[in-house]
């Protein structure tokens, strides 16, 4: 697994620094293969499998390139109608891999952009369409319910988490280095497969009636399996 050093090491991560217009310019890591949890509206989970073959493809990285740069994730794509509005910076062409990440050079533009980043608000999060395919399996041990085909960018947001993790970070001077503690009071961590991921309050309290209702099913069925022993005694 290369990590965020030896990234920097190859040339995949360059560090935000500021030009002489004040602008904020540097390389870091976007997106990455994998399987990513999404809440749906109906309470459930759904695992999605981002394989490389997907990530890495010419197409779906052709399309990252020279898109907007947004603060947060705007409530629907980002438009020609919408992007003077919403726009804070840019993606560069320079997009590259390596066996795990997407790295991409941007550009931070809107003053109050660069304030929250040097501030701590460094996540990076893309917004894209793609196709699922209902496919059901297990990639590296990891179960999920579909893969994402055809992946098309639209914008990268600056947020305060991605779900990429916390290497997809923007990384500055380290003595300016703030760790953000601001996170959604109304999100909860729940570990699904092994693996960590923050859900609604709402969805994390379902997973919990599921769970007791189980553990209690479970236990009813052990007291009723010792009480038919003990009549066959």
């Amino acid at each position: 697994h290369t990590d965020m050093q030896e990234a920097e090491d190859f040339g995949y991560v360059k560090k935000f620094t500021k030009d002489s217009n004040g602008f904020l310019h540097g390389t870091a890591p976007v997106t990455n293969i994998g399987v990513f949890s999404y809440a749906l509206p109906n309470g459930t989970i759904r695992r999605e499998l981002r394989l490389p073959a997907e990530v890495f493809h010419p197409d779906s990285i052709a399309s990252l390139k020279q898109v907007p740069l947004t603060n947060d994730h705007p409530r629907e794509g980002v438009s020609p109608t919408t992007a003077k509005e919403l726009s804070v910076g840019s993606i560069g062409d320079g997009v590259t891999n390596d066996a795990y990440k997407l790295y991409a050079p941007i550009c931070v533009t809107d003053a109050e952009t660069i304030a929250q980043i040097q501030d701590g608000k460094r996540a990076l999060s893309c917004g894209y369409t793609c196709d699922l395919e209902d496919n059901a399996g297990n990639w590296n041990g990891i179960a999920y319910d579909v893969i994402q085909r055809n992946i098309r960018y639209n914008h990268v947001a600056v947020v305060d988490k991605g779900r990429a993790g916390d290497e997809a970070i923007m990384r500055l001077d380290s003595v300016q280095t703030i760790t953000n503690q601001k996170q959604d009071s109304n999100m909860k961590k729940l570990t699904i497969d092994s693996v960590e991921v923050e859900v609604s309050e709402a969805v994390a309290n379902h997973v919990a009636k599921l769970d007791s209702a189980i553990a209690q099913s479970k236990a009813d069925s052990a007291k009723l399996a010792d009480s038919d022993r003990k009549s066959d005694e």
